[in-house]
């Protein structure tokens, strides 16, 4: 949840998932509930900043909120009581009684799924302590940056990382091979996508009809219903640029995109097509021959996600 809340959940799903599938295999654990609860908690800690996931700080760059208030307001209030619902779910629920394997066994005895669970590498990459001492210091600088400077943080961020690209030890062409290029494209089609059907006009009318009915799409009820839907229809992110454009401006505006952001981020756990993160671990397990699907998402993500959002509801 953390490391989440600073360094992109993307980006953390994406890091962590080797990690956590080769400890479930070395303890004789089905790894699948602890992969889906590391999705389900990248989420949930992405909403305790403006930088934590895409939406965030599309929110961040277009209603430009205080960084610290907003991190303030999401927090303790809301992220923290939610990541607790999640370790309730993991503990007492299908991780704690995860059916165990013989140590060093390659498949699951599950009844509902038959692939091979490849053995982890014996070869662990070693760790470079020098880059990583690097990453984590310009990590901590920009933070302090966000939090106690109003510099743009556009620039500061193109700043740091170009910082961390001058390297004598990693050069920027081995730093580009690592970069899974399908992420970036992914996020890219979701924009040209969403860009598209704005430009039909269709979310404008449908905006329209629901206030010809009484229904305004800054209410907290109506962004409820439909930030819940949308982002396990089309995904968070696209739901936040869909709906973002409608909610008004000023104080009154920004606190429904706080909201909005809020609910489907935590939205996003509810299914597994509900946020890129839940795809990242599924699609990475899969390359491992862990079955991880729909049902085994829901298991999780269903109590976690109403849970999440009736204490988002009771905060407001």
């Amino acid at each position: 949840m953390a490391l989440s809340a600073v360094f992109f959940n993307d980006v953390v799903a994406l890091a962590m998932k080797p990690m956590v599938a080769r400890l479930c295999l070395r303890c004789g654990f089905d790894p699948v509930p602890f992969l889906v609860g590391l999705a389900c908690s990248v989420n949930i800690g992405s909403a305790a900043t403006l930088i934590g996931n895409p939406h965030n700080r599309l929110i961040g760059s277009v209603m430009a909120p205080d960084f610290g208030d907003y991190t303030r307001q999401a927090l303790a209030p809301v992220a923290l009581p939610s990541r607790l619902l999640l370790w309730g779910r993991l503990a007492c629920g299908l991780g704690s009684n995860a059916p165990a394997l013989p140590p060093g066994a390659n498949r699951l005895d599950r009844a509902d799924s038959v692939p091979t669970i490849n053995a982890p590498d014996t070869d662990e990459p070693a760790v470079d302590r020098w880059q990583a001492s690097q990453g984590l210091v310009v990590s901590v600088l920009l933070l302090l940056v966000f939090l106690f400077t109003d510099w743009p943080r556009e620039v500061a961020a193109l700043l740091g990382a170009g910082l961390l690209l001058l390297s004598q030890r990693l050069h920027s062409a081995q730093v580009m091979r690592v970069v899974d290029w399908g992420l970036p494209v992914l996020f890219m089609g979701l924009f040209v996508v969403s860009h598209a059907f704005q430009a039909t006009g269709l979310a404008l009318q449908a905006v329209v009809w629901r206030a010809a009915h009484g229904v305004a799409l800054a209410d907290p009820g109506p962004l409820f219903a439909l930030g819940l839907a949308l982002s396990n229809l089309v995904s968070n992110v696209p739901a936040v640029m869909l709906m973002l454009p409608h909610l008004g401006s000023g104080a009154a505006g920004q606190q429904a995109a706080t909201l909005l952001v809020l609910v489907c981020t935590f939205g996003g756990n509810l299914l597994l097509v509900g946020s890129i993160a839940n795809l990242i671990v599924a699609d990475l397990a899969k390359q491992q021959g862990i079955a991880m699907g729909w049902l085994e998402h829901a298991a999780i993500g269903l109590p976690v996600t109403l849970g999440s959002l009736l204490v988002l509801w009771w905060w407001i």
